[in-house]
């Protein structure tokens, strides 16, 4: 089958969503003919022997308008069967200009709280429009097959639970620097990722011990103020910035347990963060809170999990874990336990190509 991948920023291990759709797409074993529509600019990476190596054309265009006319050229040029479209505002384009003979599914990478009133107008745009074209709905996380049943009026039948997939990389519990023990964060510097929950407990955190340290790794916003407190703190609070992800294991080789402390929100609750495999692929022991889209794949056994309402839940967390080497360890284990029930990629590529198949068949 000929299946085109449109509306996601596409250059090959950039980004979390870029990551998920690198690993699905370079993996595909099916004979499938994968081409990608997208607004992401070339820069240096080269398109063409990109295709030559893994047989996956990209077109690459200014702005989603540009789309328009080019979606259903290409769609005919290519004999293109399948479109499966990456964000609302794609999935919108691909239903009104995609041929009637090309099916259209989408996958649901975020879901964002955009206010009542647009929430309400997001429902009904896929109650009353969308559902009429997209066949399927991929979604990563079981929060997100709920929401868009119960919100978007999607049948369950049309809802395909694809989340990202564990590497079935094997890692022991690895310690941190000797010298510290160390709080570690991996990620961008956005609120709804958790950094302004760290931020506000950094001085209790290291009140804990004068070996305790916190490794922030990665940046954005807060992060020139974060830098700031770093320069005055005598090493022991180290922000990094943007690091590439070639270096992030370096970093990550410095800390003993990994914060994930994620405030509820649409997203949050509804999405499986990458950086949750992270940790265990690392051999890092993690603190999350109680958001779904991080207990739908850790519980109390294998993570210290703490109340998201809770304004001292970081800090209490960190405090259990601090005094308590032995109890790290022991998550860790159950952690690493746990995911391998957890579906690897190949899995989760086959799982989609299950459904192209009966696509075909039908």
């Amino acid at each position: 089958m000929n299946i085109l991948h449109f509306g996601s920023n596409y250059l090959p291990s950039k980004g979390g969503n870029v990551v998920r759709m690198t690993s699905m797409l370079e993996n595909n074993n099916s004979g499938n003919h994968l081409f990608i529509l997208t607004t992401a600019p070339k820069g240096d990476f080269d398109d063409e022997k990109y295709y030559q190596e893994k047989g996956i054309r990209i077109f690459r265009i200014k702005s989603l308008d540009e789309a328009k006319a080019l979606l259903p050229l290409i769609c005919s040029e290519n004999s293109i069967d399948v479109v499966v479209t990456h964000i609302i505002p794609a999935n919108i384009i691909a239903c009104k200009v995609v041929p009637k003979n090309v099916t259209i599914m989408t996958e649901v990478h975020s879901l964002i709280d955009s206010g009542w009133v647009k929430n309400q107008l997001k429902n009904l745009l896929h109650r009353f429009v969308l559902n009429k074209r997209t066949k399927k709905y991929f979604t990563l996380s079981q929060g997100a097959s709920e929401y868009i049943r119960k919100n978007y009026g999607v049948k369950k039948e049309d809802i395909v639970f694809l989340p990202n997939g564990y590497s079935g990389k094997e890692s022991p519990h690895k310690k941190g620097n000797p010298a510290y023990f160390t709080f570690g964060y991996v990620g961008t510097f956005y609120g709804w990722q958790g950094i302004n929950i760290i931020a506000d407990n950094i001085d209790r955190i290291l009140s804990l011990g004068e070996n305790v340290r916190i490794y922030l790794v990665g940046g954005g916003q807060r992060e020139e103020e974060l830098k700031a407190k770093a320069e005055k703190s005598g090493g022991r609070l180290v922000v990094t910035g943007l690091v590439p992800k070639t270096e992030v294991e370096k970093h990550m080789n410095e800390i003993d347990v990994l914060m994930i402390p994620r405030p509820s929100t649409l997203e949050t609750e509804t999405a499986i963060p990458l950086k949750i495999f992270d940790s265990t692929e690392s051999g890092k022991p993690v603190i999350i809170s109680d958001v779904f889209g991080l207990t739908e794949v850790f519980g109390e056994d294998e993570a210290f999990v703490f109340d998201k309402n809770d304004e001292n839940g970081l800090y209490k967390a960190c405090v259990t874990a601090y005094k308590n080497p032995e109890l790290c360890e022991k998550k860790f284990i159950a952690a690493k336990a746990k995911l391998k029930k957890w579906p690897v990629w190949q899995q989760i590529h086959e799982r989609q190509n299950n459904v192209f198949k009966e696509l075909k068949n039908d």
